[in-house]
Formats: structure tokens, C-alpha cells, sequence
């Protein structure tokens, strides 16, 4: 029976400053899983969790193709730049016009959760990505790293290491 993530309680607090510190959380969760620690409270595998967080860090660079943002987005975007980069982001969200509410969502092992999660990492920790945001606007490397992490707390959260 899949959970209201919307409503759930069943979440950990979890703060991330910077890179660094993701970059050890998605190393302790993927250890985690391997020995039997883990247990998912949302409706995500661990694998898809690290998945999903990794596509839309590598937005940072390249859109999906197929990825359309509506024009109320456009416009309302900007507004939300700093709610979404300095606040928690709410949980249960999902985008208009996608049957899943949302994107990379796909069934991973968690070794290839935590490779692309990784990966993602170092490439926003050592790129520069453009200066803009499909819906969001301008944005600095700074933002598009609290950004990322923000989305990371919320998903991570969900996860919860024993």
C-alpha cells in the first residue's frame, strides 16, 4: 500500500550544509542497505531514492528533452527561488502532466543508486552550471547546490538507517 508522503510523520530530521556532507550521507545510507540497515518510509527503494535525487542534480546542466515547464511556471518560478534553495521542501509534491509526478524514478540496485548519486555530486562540485533554472530563473552555483541539497533532505529524510 503505497504511503501519503504528503501527510507522513515517519521521517527523520536531516540537515545538509554542503557537498561534503551529502557526498557522506549517500555513502552511509548505500552502506546501510548493503548490510540490512535500512528501512524505506516512503515509497521509493533505496536505489531509486539516490537515483532520483542524481537526475534532477545533473538538471543542473542538461534538461530532459521531453521536459516541458508550463508558462504559469515561467512566471511564478522566480518567486519561489528562495523558499525552494533556503527552506525545507515540502514533501508529497508532484509536477503537473507527469503520470508519476516527477522524473528518474527508476528501479535501481543500490550500487548503481549510489554511482550515479556520486557522480552527480562531483560534477555540481566542480562544474559550473548555467545561470539559469528552467522554472526557477537565475541562479548562482551556490543556489543550484542548496537547491540540490534541500531536494536531497527531503528525499534522505524518508530513509532511515538503523
Amino acid at each position: 500500500m503505497a504511503v501519503n508522503t504528503k501527510t507522513s510523520k515517519d521521517r527523520r530530521p536531516l540537515t545538509l550544509r554542503t557537498l561534503d556532507e551529502l557526498r557522506a550521507e549517500v555513502k552511509r545510507i548505500a552502506a546501510a542497505e548493503r548490510a540490512g540497515r535500512v528501512r524505506c518510509a516512503g515509497n521509493w527503494t533505496t536505489g531509486q531514492v539516490l537515483g532520483h535525487l542524481a537526475f534532477w542534480m545533473n538538471t543542473a546542466f542538461e534538461w530532459p528533452k521531453d521536459f516541458h515547464v508550463s508558462i504559469l511556471f515561467k512566471i511564478l518560478g522566480p518567486f519561489m527561488r528562495r523558499r525552494m534553495t533556503e527552506t525545507r521542501m515540502p514533501s508529497g509534491v508532484r509536477i503537473p502532466g507527469l503520470n508519476e509526478g516527477t522524473l528518474g524514478i527508476d528501479l535501481l540496485s543500490i550500487d548503481e543508486g549510489e554511482r550515479r548519486m556520486l557522480e552527480a555530486i562531483d560534477r555540481l562540485d566542480r562544474g559550473t552550471p548555467p545561470d539559469r533554472h528552467m522554472f526557477l530563473g537565475k541562479m548562482t552555483k551556490e543556489q543550484w547546490i542548496k537547491l540540490n541539497l534541500r531536494h536531497a533532505e527531503l528525499h534522505c529524510s524518508f530513509v532511515h538507517v538503523r
